[in-house]
């Protein structure tokens, strides 16, 4: 009898085999989510040597820890677009304090969900709040391609209810019932859909809640992910990586070829970004002992913001350090304007003690960008005015009604961008 049990096991474990052997589809897919999977860590070596070989990582210290600091960030960006299913999707932080990729914007709050119309008939709704910031959009985003913006929606153009609360549906075709809309295409690429929130008055303006579904999904349950959906995930963040981390070092270091601490003429940013956005981009190089004024005409627009970012296209830790400035329509700023109707921005080493201050964080040389949104004045051309002057006469060439800042005053400005980041994430 033992005999026979034997053989039966022995039988049993053969027909196992020959079945596993016989199912030749699911060795393919095995073998294609390993490949996926070996590709993209592939890819994390490729870009670091990228990283490490470019003219960008031999500038300073700052910036050697910033090419380990952009890889980590990519990396951990990535893990959204592995395991967000779109047919079951929600909003996560696209960005935060630790993670600042593509000339991110310390201004903005970013919220990104992953969705895609395969079919031709998928109908997502996204409902919420708009909340109180200066300005307020939706956008379509090719994530694999760093100019893959496709279709905005901006608050101007929505319908939304005295309490701030709004519905909006994205499909290939709108129905009467769709009050807001946005296209989405049959297209079997897996889209960001990205909601920014940009304040330009930390201490008062709050970013509304936003949250998102697949319309006919709720309810039902999730079956959980598919070895074909994986794959698609790893090789779209695959892309994503190598696209995004050889894009962006290049666009920040193409500002050197501009005269130095000069800015260009706003210029319509597009597909780079927000489609229905001006910005102006330069790079800055001061000693110690020299300060950048910046001079920018009062814009009729909902949000204007300055900033400075390392040659990663990374923001410096806008949290604790003094790298941006906002302020925009109905007197909401952070910066000062003075009665000539003109901003004067400081960029500078040391605290020149004055309420328009933007530090370089510890950096010789880096690139800077204006933003401006909500425009009213499309046709707006404007060349920011830029003078390099000793610090030692700076008050010189700013007007008697900017205001000084003391070191307390400094110190209570700072408590109010850190918890404003408190405020705007909670948890990151």
């Amino acid at each position: 009898m033992k005999i026979i049990l034997q053989i039966l096991v022995l039988g049993l474990l053969i027909f196992s085999s020959c079945a596993l052997i016989k199912n030749p589809k699911q060795l393919q897919e095995q073998d294609a989510l390993q490949s996926a999977w070996k590709r993209y860590h592939k890819t994390i070596e490729e870009v670091e040597d990228d990283f490490v070989s470019s003219k960008i990582y031999q500038l300073d210290s700052i910036h050697q820890i910033g090419a380990y600091e952009l890889l980590s960030m990519l990396i951990a960006a990535n893990q959204n677009f592995i395991m967000s299913d779109p047919d079951y999707t929600n909003f996560h932080h696209m960005e935060n304090p630790i993670r600042r990729i593509g000339i991110d914007n310390p201004d903005n709050f970013y919220r990104s969900a992953n969705v895609w119309n395969p079919d031709g008939n998928y109908v997502y709704r996204v409902w919420g709040n708009r909340g109180t910031t200066a300005d307020f959009l939706m956008e379509t985003f090719y994530g694999a391609d760093p100019k893959g913006a496709i279709a905005v929606l901006e608050d101007e153009d929505m319908v939304i209810d005295e309490n701030g609360d709004f519905e909006v549906y994205l499909s290939a075709i709108r129905k009467p019932y769709m009050k807001n809309w946005m296209e989405l295409e049959k297209d079997n690429r897996i889209l960001a859909l990205i909601v920014r929130s940009n304040h330009a008055e930390w201490d008062k303006e709050r970013h509304g809640d936003v949250f998102i579904e697949r319309v006919g999904m709720t309810g039902t349950v999730y079956p959980g992910p598919t070895k074909t959906g994986l794959i698609q995930r790893i090789n779209n963040a695959q892309q994503v990586l190598e696209r995004q981390g050889k894009f962006w070092p290049n666009f920040a270091w193409k500002m050197t070829l501009m005269k130095k601490n000069s800015l260009m003429e706003f210029k319509t940013t597009g597909e780079i970004g927000i489609l229905s956005q001006k910005s102006s981009y330069g790079y800055w190089e001061l000693e110690d002992d020299e300060a950048l004024v910046v001079k920018l005409k009062e814009v009729d627009a909902g949000y204007c913001g300055f900033q400075t970012l390392n040659f990663w296209g990374s923001s410096p830790d806008w949290r604790n350090k003094f790298t941006s400035l906002s302020w925009g329509r109905d007197g909401k700023c952070q910066a000062h304007k003075s009665s000539d109707g003109f901003y004067y921005i400081v960029v500078s080493k040391n605290d020149p003690g004055i309420q328009n201050w933007i530090e370089t964080s510890g950096m010789k040389k880096g690139v800077m960008t204006l933003r401006i949104q909500s425009l009213r004045d499309l046709e707006f051309k404007f060349k920011p005015i830029t003078q390099v002057v000793k610090m030692s006469n700076l008050k010189n060439y700013l007007p008697k009604d900017m205001p000084d800042y003391t070191a307390e005053q400094r110190s209570e400005q700072l408590k109010v961008r850190q918890q404003h980041a408190l405020d705007r994430y909670v948890y990151w």
